[in-house]
């Protein structure tokens, strides 16, 4: 589970006001600004919610209560822990860093070519 703090993801990139709403469009003629946080976290769940490869953390729920702080990323149960989590006192063989990095790769690959080519809709 990923739990964010609306407030302290503000206060951490100099918003010290809720941003305005999503989807708001910039005045006429003005530059488009930067993402505000929280958009970017809202764009991060609108993709994870489409993406669906084994190599992947699946997401499973989002629990967004807009008056309460924290927000919840709840994401598929993986058995063996976090790819980030390299164990230092028995370092992984070469076989192992090597299928691990392959699955990163495909993984990797899968996200760049959804976003490149996204799945057509056969309804």
């Amino acid at each position: 589970m990923k739990v964010l703090s609306k407030k302290k993801l503000l206060k951490q990139y100099g918003f010290p006001r809720r941003p305005p709403p999503r989807g708001s469009k910039p005045a006429a003629g003005g530059k488009a600004k930067p993402m505000a946080p929280l958009d970017r976290i809202y764009q991060e769940i609108a993709i994870l919610k489409k993406l669906d490869h084994i190599n992947v953390v699946k997401l499973i729920e989002v629990l967004d209560d807009p008056a309460e702080d924290n927000l919840y990323m709840v994401f598929d149960l993986l058995r063996k822990g976090p790819v980030m989590e390299v164990p230092c006192d028995s370092p992984f063989t070469e076989e192992q860093a090597r299928l691990y990095f392959r699955d990163i790769v495909l993984g990797i690959e899968y996200c760049e070519w959804e976003t490149v080519f996204p799945p057509v809709n056969s309804n």
